[in-house]
C-alpha cells in the first residue's frame, strides 16, 4: 500500500466524494434530536427552578460561534470562488481547487505573524 492510498479515505471525505446523508434523514434526526433536547429542557428545567438555578441549553452536537474561524473559512471560500471565477473550471475539480488554496494561503507571508508565512512558523 502506498503513501497515497493511506490517505485517500481522508481526501474523499474533504472532497465529500462519500455519499451525504439524504435531506430525509437529516430531517428525521433533526426532529429527533429536537424532541429529546425538549424533553432535557423540560426535566432540567424542573430541576432547576426547585434550585432557582437559570440554565441556557444549545442545540447538541453544534459547535459554538467562533468569530475568528467564521472570518477564516469565508476568507478561503473567497479566494477560492475568486481563483475559479478568474479561470474555467470543472464542477468535478472545485474540491481540488480549495485544498490548492488552502495550500496556497498557507506559504503566503501574514502581517499577523510578522511577514512570516503560516508554513514557515511551524
Amino acid at each position: 500500500m502506498t503513501l497515497t492510498n493511506d490517505y485517500e479515505p481522508v481526501r474523499d471525505s474533504l472532497l465529500h466524494r462519500n455519499l451525504l446523508p439524504t435531506l430525509e434523514n437529516a430531517l428525521l434526526c433533526l426532529k429527533y434530536e429536537e424532541t429529546r433536547l425538549e424533553l432535557v429542557r423540560q426535566q432540567v428545567g424542573h430541576a432547576f427552578a426547585i434550585g432557582s438555578t437559570l440554565s441556557e441549553l444549545s442545540c447538541p452536537y453544534t459547535y459554538p460561534k467562533n468569530g475568528r474561524a467564521e472570518r477564516k473559512h469565508r476568507h478561503i471560500l473567497d479566494s477560492d470562488r475568486g481563483m475559479l471565477i478568474s479561470t474555467s473550471y470543472l464542477e468535478s475539480t472545485s474540491g481540488e481547487a480549495t485544498l490548492t488554496n488552502i495550500h496556497i494561503i498557507n506559504r503566503l507571508p501574514s502581517f499577523v505573524l510578522g511577514n512570516v508565512s503560516p508554513f514557515e512558523r511551524l
